[in-house]
């Protein structure tokens, strides 16, 4: 949540890319965690999945961008770098936008209450009488 605040009071790619390598990291403990309640947290996951992913083109596109800008404005295609440029730009706004509307809906929740539903959910599971690994490989 700090971090996607922090991309929305400075939308530079150096914040983004700290929002998306947040996400990823939650991302890969909600995969941890899936056993417990396999159908939301497997939503959840895909959402978290998504953000990576609209980080990663908009990362991908501000390196482009970053290429075209080290021109030194001597090669003969200066004219299409600079339009290409400007597609790269827009193109790394609406996918950072996409990404901040989805973390907006994924992080609404208050982290302690996200912590509290998921130990929740562990001690169902526990209560249940969970599977033991090799049975869930299985």
């Amino acid at each position: 949540r700090k971090t996607l605040a922090a991309a929305q009071a400075n939308p530079s790619a150096e914040c983004f890319h700290e929002f998306r390598s947040r996400a990823k990291v939650l991302w890969h403990q909600l995969r941890i965690v899936r056993p417990v309640n396999a159908v939301v947290l497997k939503n959840l996951s895909a959402e978290l999945a998504a953000v990576g992913d609209l980080l990663g083109q908009a990362h991908d596109l501000n390196f482009l961008g970053e290429r075209l800008r080290d021109n030194d404005g001597s090669a003969q295609w200066q004219r299409e770098a600079e339009q290409l440029l400007g597609v790269a730009r827009a193109g790394e706004g609406q996918l950072q936008r996409g990404a901040t509307e989805l973390g907006e809906h994924f992080f609404v929740e208050r982290p302690r209450d996200f912590g509290d539903r998921i130990a929740e959910w562990v001690r169902n599971w526990e209560r249940d009488g969970a599977p033991s690994v090799a049975e869930e490989l299985i």
